[in-house]
């Protein structure tokens, strides 16, 4: 399976001279293809390193009949290993297994996942929304791992997936507050992702140049069955911020 991905640093970060703070991993493990994406909270100092430690350590945890739930106890440990005080690490966490027989999808905070089934995009593991636009839940919150919303898919009915931060969220959702998706948006990703010629350098460019509404960091990660190709066969991937 190809995996396409790209961060860039947003344009509120860009004027505080910060660099992004989302991350990126995705691995190849007996459990499957694994994909995660982390945003760290702007308003706090550490989140870059918090968001790194997650999804590096969600990737190397997700194992077993049941990796979803491992991977985010993994996750939720080394961040909360990162001081005594993990709250300046703070993030939000998404991650994807890919099986051999089933698709899980999994989300602490506000990120995006949709999924390919049938052709149609689906949004996956969508989180409640709180009382305020801005408002979410990160691993490093008491209740995390209470709040963890998990769906799963028939592995023979997906064909791609794909995750995102919320820097995306005005672009990639057709109503931001209910999680809706904007069709179109992943039709076309999937579709490019595809292509020879695809490349991550193609998302990069497409991030970089994306309207910047919030100002925020803005990272996507996508993954597709290309013909005559199981969505369990992807290739070993990489992290990077």
């Amino acid at each position: 399976m190809r995996v396409l991905a790209a961060s860039v640093t947003g344009a509120a970060h860009q004027r505080l001279g910060q660099d992004c703070q989302d991350a990126w991993a995705s691995a190849r493990t007996p459990a499957g293809l694994v994909l995660a994406v982390a945003d760290g909270a702007g308003s706090r100092p550490r989140a870059a390193e918090g968001a790194r430690t997650a999804v590096a350590a969600a990737c190397a945890a997700a194992s077993g009949d049941d990796p979803l739930p491992r991977a985010f106890a993994s996750a939720r440990h080394a961040v909360l290993s990162l001081a005594a005080d993990p709250a300046p690490f703070a993030c939000t966490l998404a991650v994807v297994v890919v099986g051999a027989t089933e698709v899980a999808v999994g989300q602490i905070g506000d990120g995006i996942v949709a999924v390919e089934q049938g052709a149609v995009a689906r949004s996956a593991a969508v989180a409640v929304r709180g009382e305020y636009a801005n408002e979410t839940v990160f691993l490093t919150s008491d209740d995390a791992m209470d709040r963890l919303v998990v769906e799963r898919f028939p592995a023979a009915e997906v064909t791609g997936v794909a995750l995102s931060t919320d820097g995306l969220r005005s672009v990639i959702l057709d109503d931001p507050a209910t999680g809706a998706l904007y069709a179109p948006f992943f039709t076309d990703l999937w579709s490019y992702a595809r292509l020879d010629t695809a490349a991550s350098e193609g998302l990069h460019t497409f991030l970089s140049e994306v309207p910047d509404s919030t100002g925020d960091d803005k990272t996507l990660v996508v993954a597709v069955s290309q013909r005559h190709e199981q969505m369990n066969t992807g290739d070993a991937g990489h992290v990077v911020a």
